[in-house]
């Protein structure tokens, strides 16, 4: 996983880091999220093929649309403090505490799906 852009969204006071990670790499966290996240949606049928051509994609090896994960509200303590820092702070230079503290929530199984997920590859 590689981390690549900071972006700072003033109106929901919050940060947005985006990571490139291969899907296997993903479907080794997202799987075991799927089972204990409460507030999933479920899948949205859809009239079109637009969803299985979409899933044929992506086993081909397909970059698809970013995923949005959020760390739980159980871990987000540790990053309360230094996500209101880089909000107020213009000259903030701590995004690797912030990135590091990603990585353990990921690797803690720390974060929930935001966005309708029914079923998933298997790798």
């Amino acid at each position: 996983m590689q981390f690549t852009s900071r972006i700072i969204d003033q109106k929901i006071k919050g940060i947005n880091i985006s990571a490139e990670l291969q899907i296997k790499e993903y479907l080794q966290f997202a799987i075991p999220i799927l089972s204990r996240n409460e507030f999933q949606r479920k899948k949205v049928k859809s009239s079109g093929k637009i969803y299985d051509l979409l899933r044929k994609d992506i086993i081909q090896g397909c970059v698809i649309p970013p995923i949005i994960l959020a760390v739980s509200e159980s871990f987000s303590e540790n990053l309360d403090l230094l996500v209101a820092e880089a909000i107020e702070n213009v000259g903030f230079d701590k995004w690797d505490q912030i990135e590091g503290a990603i990585a353990s929530a990921i690797s803690k199984n720390k974060l929930i799906i935001l966005g309708p997920v029914d079923k998933l590859p298997h790798p």
